[in-house]
């Protein structure tokens, strides 16, 4: 009687062993079919950073591109006169049109001035 006990010990022990065997091969390919799955989004993922690290050097070289074209492009100098115009100190100038010596000078009547001489520090609006 104690054989049988035996056996039948050792046999429920044998099945036991075979469903974990099973259970782990049934894990073991869940786990290796999650991990390829993670590989290849890891993949997808860093792929479309690589594409949008290209497309943002191409658009800052794009843009380094207009703005070397712009710098080596002709002057606009109508619109940096009207620039200048906007920044301009509206009464600038004004002065001499109330000073005596210029004054004198433009009167016609007087022909003794052919020439104003006006001194002053540079950029001063001689």
């Amino acid at each position: 009687m104690s054989d049988e006990k035996l056996t039948a010990a050792i046999a429920e022990i044998q099945d036991i062993r075979q469903f974990n065997v099973t259970r782990f091969n049934e894990l073991s390919q869940q786990l290796h079919s999650r991990f390829q799955e993670l590989s290849k989004q890891s993949y997808e993922i860093q792929e479309r950073l690589a594409e949008k690290e290209a497309r943002e050097q191409q658009e800052a070289l794009r843009l380094q591109r207009r703005i070397i074209v712009e710098k080596l492009g002709p002057p606009d100098y109508e619109a940096d006169q009207h620039r200048a115009s906007e920044q301009r100190f509206s009464p600038s100038g004004d002065w001499i049109l109330k000073d005596p010596s210029f004054l004198h000078w433009l009167d016609s009547r007087n022909p003794s001035y052919s020439t104003l001489y006006m001194h002053g520090m540079p950029g001063a609006g001689k």
